[in-house]
C-alpha cells in the first residue's frame, strides 16, 4: 500500500510519543506499506518544526527523530502536475500533488478540509484513527 502523510501527522508524531507516534512507527516499519514524500512537504515540515522549536513546544531530539524517520523510511517523488482544488487551501495542494505523483492509495491527515474530500482521484483520504481501524494490530 502506498501512503502519503500530511505534515500534521509528522508534527503530531514529534510532539509526543502517543498514538500518532506509534502509528507512524508501525507504518514505516511495515514492509507492505510504502510512504512517499515530496520536497515541498519536507520544506513545509522544516518550517513548521522550526516554529515549534522556537516556541519551545517541541524537543530538538524529536525533530531529529522525525527527519531520520523520513530519510530512512520514505521515498521522495517529484510531482509533475500542479493541482488546484477549490475546496482545499493552497498549502494543502502539495499533499495531493505528492499523492498523485506517487500513485498513492491513501493520504493520512488530520486536516478537516482534506478529510471532507474523502477521496481525490481514487486516492482515499483518512484520519489516523480510521487508518488504524483499517489495519488492526496483528
Amino acid at each position: 500500500m502506498k501512503i502519503v502523510f500530511d505534515t500534521n501527522i509528522y508534527i503530531a508524531a514529534a510532539l509526543n510519543r502517543g498514538f500518532i507516534h506509534r502509528l507512524v512507527q508501525e507504518i514505516v516499519t511495515d514492509r507492505e506499506m510504502q510512504v512517499f514524500i515530496s520536497k515541498d512537504i519536507i520544506v513545509e515540515l522544516q518550517n513548521k518544526m522550526g516554529i515549534f522549536l522556537n516556541k519551545g513546544l517541541i524537543q530538538p531530539y524529536n525533530v531529529v527523530y522525525v527527519f531520520e524517520t523520513i530519510r530512512a523510511s520514505t521515498q521522495t517523488v517529484e510531482p509533475k502536475e500542479q493541482i488546484s482544488v477549490q475546496e482545499v487551501a493552497s498549502d494543502d495542494f502539495k499533499i495531493l500533488e505528492c499523492a498523485v505523483a506517487a500513485e498513492a492509495d491513501l493520504i493520512v491527515t488530520m486536516d478537516q478540509v482534506l478529510l471532507r474530500l474523502k477521496r481525490f482521484r481514487n486516492i482515499g483520504i483518512v484520519h489516523p484513527k480510521t487508518f488504524s481501524f483499517m489495519f488492526p494490530q496483528k
